[in-house]
């Protein structure tokens, strides 16, 4: 998990943006209501934000606008995502890096993970490479609706050219993801107790995040 309190500032300065209009009350409230009933699925909140036992996690409001807006991101189709096995192999703690770096050394072609051995101020805790082009899903913003059921995003095949993501092990926070999506083109994220990694990829024209696309739409 990055080292620097910079990702917690901007997502307190979102969630503060978020309260400025009736519009960004009501997609927090929506999100708020969702975590309330227990509605999320639990390795899907673990790859976007996964907290150490003793910190505030999903109590605080600036990490749930983080998690609505990496939310928002996937479901429009601006980060496509494909998911790796590690062979039944999940996380050990930070001390055990090497562990790590092993238990990683035979992911499926073209994937080569690195992990940093030293964290020493690093803001990641390594780098998830890929030397050929990969196929991934995105979404296309576009909602499978079924009765009785909630709305499911549908999705499209896109392969990527080679490229590389920052990798976060283990716990990390939900403006962690936000940040590496907002400067980093995407992120990997293995969490403690999951045996697959989940890459993110921007796949977006150009750069920058639409924070206004959120108002009005369906959450």
């Amino acid at each position: 998990m990055s080292g620097s309190s910079l990702h917690r500032t901007a997502a307190e300065a979102d969630y503060q943006d978020f309260l400025k209009d009736a519009d960004g009350l009501k997609a927090l409230s929506v999100f708020a209501k969702r975590f309330e009933e227990g509605s999320w699925d639990q390795r899907y909140l673990d790859c976007i934000g996964q907290y150490d036992p003793r910190a505030e996690g999903w109590k605080s409001r600036a990490e749930m606008t983080a998690m609505m807006l990496v939310h928002h991101h996937l479901m429009q189709g601006y980060v496509a995502e494909v998911e790796l096995t590690t062979y039944g192999k999940t996380p050990r703690l930070d001390r055990s890096r090497q562990a790590n770096a092993e238990a990683l050394m035979e992911l499926p072609r073209p994937f080569i993970a690195s992990v940093d051995m030293e964290q020493s101020g690093a803001p990641e805790d390594g780098t998830l490479r890929w030397a050929e082009p990969i196929r991934v899903q995105v979404s296309t913003a576009v909602p499978y609706i079924a009765p009785g059921r909630r709305p499911a995003p549908v999705y499209v095949v896109r392969e990527l050219p080679p490229g590389k993501v920052p990798l976060e092990i283990g716990t990390t926070d939900a403006s962690t993801t936000m940040w590496h999506f907002r400067f980093d083109g995407g992120v990997a994220r293995w969490p403690y107790g999951h045996d697959r990694i989940r890459l993110w990829v921007d796949v977006r024209p150009g750069d920058g995040w639409i924070y206004n696309a959120l108002k009005g739409v369906n959450l």
